[in-house]
């Protein structure tokens, strides 16, 4: 991939980090440089975040896990998933993450030597995006120790809830500076930026919103308020993401070099479609709750018609003509998780065009949205009143649904278009006086926020929208459609699970890996419920 740089050879040694080992290949002729540059680590590892956050292991089965997605059952295969019985041999997204976080590592190390060194303080950020990703997913991990190489192979595991609160003072320590540091401007720096193309305001909103997301998952926890409020007012003043943030690499029609979610899960570059596209169904879940709310829009951008091939276009309102065949509502069906038969391929809906929309395998990828950031806001405001954002929770949350909306018309756009009909879809559905939709028809207004939140997060961060849902659990302001339940129909008395184990090649290199996790009972920090 042009832009899409991933290093191959660094050393001329065994790399140790996190008690995982990196093996890499030596070039021996001494007329070729085999050292990379640090700026073209971190173009390729900001595109390594994006598709590892869109991946199976990371998007798809926390996604599945929170009424997002479920399986055809034309297939078989997903007994993991459909019943929770699975072990440190499955879902490996530990080692991934692990390795992303090494790239960083490699740009805070080098930079300056290299002659960017105001790159260490974006990737010093994007650790802090990818270490939340790993707590969430498995509690305490190696932090402290971490990356010391042959200095240390076995690191210890640092408290989870440490983590996180030092996510944030680093956070603080990278936005301040970045505002104190002057970036260059030219071309050949800022387009391997393939985020925010060297933008530093961008970089330093980003930041915020990432801060605000770890300190609103600790919002259910007591004892908890004012350390949460007095680091939000500390964020205000630089404001969070005023649009969505986008990963343009620049994806090819040609293979390896796809948006990694079209290729993942619609079609190949020859325009083949995967098997993925044909066996991810959509969550009944997701689907009713769309219908019962009217929300059409986003029915249609979300989810695909039963029986139809990935869309070249999609009319609004329905009923909408896809592929020359006409759908109305009735024309998607959700797959309850677990279901062993019913719904096949050929009988359930698929992922929607807002992600796999034919031939458009190539624009650019949604790595973080402004809904998001608008309905984080939301629910500071809410829970917070004391804080200093300037606009109500009301206002953040409408925002955020009219954001969402655009971003559905409108896929891999900054989120900025405006459009008189998508807007006017969005101002109706925000005036249905539906529970849950409506401001004042919302007995629950964090459920409301959160639940909306969790529709802005379907097929672009399932991790996200699971860690958003177990934080919120077994409370009576959820943050799930109002009779419904995420829980598997499969055969199994299992409850939901609350985490991912530690991967077994992991126990095998590292004595330091906690011992008896237990995949139900062993919940994150935040995880109050």
């Amino acid at each position: 991939m042009n832009k899409i740089l991933k290093y191959t050879i660094i050393f001329a040694s065994l790399l140790s980090f996190a008690g995982c080992k990196k093996f890499v290949d030596v070039n021996n002729n001494p007329n070729t440089n085999t050292i990379p540059k640090s700026d073209l680590i971190m173009s390729g590892a900001l595109a390594q975040t994006y598709r590892l956050q869109v991946s199976s292991i990371i998007n798809i089965i926390p996604g599945t896990w929170t009424g997002n997605y479920a399986h055809s059952t034309s297939f078989t295969g997903g007994g993991a998933e459909k019943t929770y019985e699975y072990t440190t041999a499955d879902f490996d997204a530990y080692t991934g993450l692990f390795d992303n976080l090494s790239d960083y590592d490699y740009v805070i190390k080098h930079a300056d030597a290299d002659g960017v060194g105001f790159w260490k303080d974006a990737a010093n950020v994007m650790q802090c995006y990818v270490y939340q990703m790993l707590v969430d997913l498995y509690g305490n991990v190696p932090y402290s120790q971490a990356f010391k190489g042959l200095d240390n192979v076995t690191p210890a595991f640092d408290n989870q809830q440490a983590i996180y609160e030092d996510l944030v003072v680093r956070l603080d320590a990278a936005i301040a500076s970045i505002k104190a540091t002057t970036w260059p401007t030219i071309a050949t720096i800022t387009q391997q930026d393939v985020y925010f193309q060297g933008t530093k305001t961008k970089w330093v909103r980003f930041a915020n919103t990432l801060k605000l997301r770890i300190l609103m998952r600790q919002s259910f926890m007591a004892g908890r308020d004012t350390y949460i409020t007095d680091n939000i007012n500390s964020t205000v003043a630089d404001g969070y993401l005023q649009e969505n943030v986008l990963c343009q690499p620049g994806y090819a029609t040609i293979s390896g070099k796809l948006n990694p979610f079209y290729a993942n899960f619609g079609f190949n570059e020859l325009g083949i479609i995967t098997s993925n596209y044909q066996y991810r169904k959509m969550n009944r879940v997701i689907v009713d709750w769309l219908k019962a709310s009217n929300d059409s829009l986003r029915l249609i951008a979300l989810a695909s018609p039963v029986g139809a091939q990935p869309p070249t276009t999609v009319s609004l309102p329905l009923p909408s003509t896809v592929n020359g065949v006409t759908y109305t509502t009735a024309s998607y069906t959700g797959v309850p998780l677990g279901a062993g038969s019913g719904f096949s391929t050929a009988t359930s809906s698929p992922i929607g065009p807002m992600q796999i929309q034919t031939p458009l395998g190539t624009r650019a990828a949604m790595m973080m949205l402004l809904a998001e950031s608008n309905f984080l806001q939301a629910e500071a405001k809410e829970r917070y009143p004391s804080v200093t954002l300037p606009l109500t929770s009301r206002q953040y949350y409408e925002a955020g649904i009219l954001a969402h909306y655009r971003t559905c018309a409108a896929p891999s756009t900054s989120g900025a278009l405006v459009n008189a009909t998508t807007d006017g879809y969005a101002a109706r559905y925000i005036a249905r006086p539906v529970a849950y939709a409506n401001w004042t028809s919302s007995p629950n207004k964090i459920k409301a926020i959160l639940l909306q939140k969790w529709v802005s997060l379907i097929n672009i961060n399932g991790l996200e929208a699971w860690s958003e849902y177990r934080k919120a659990s077994g409370t009576p302001d959820a943050g799930v459609p109002v009779g419904k339940t995420f829980k598997t129909v499969a055969s199994t008395t299992n409850p939901e699970p609350a985490r991912f184990l530690y991967p077994q090649t992991e126990y095998d290199l590292n004595t330091n890996v906690p011992s008896g996790i237990d995949r139900f009972t062993s919940k994150i920090f935040w995880d109050v419920n």
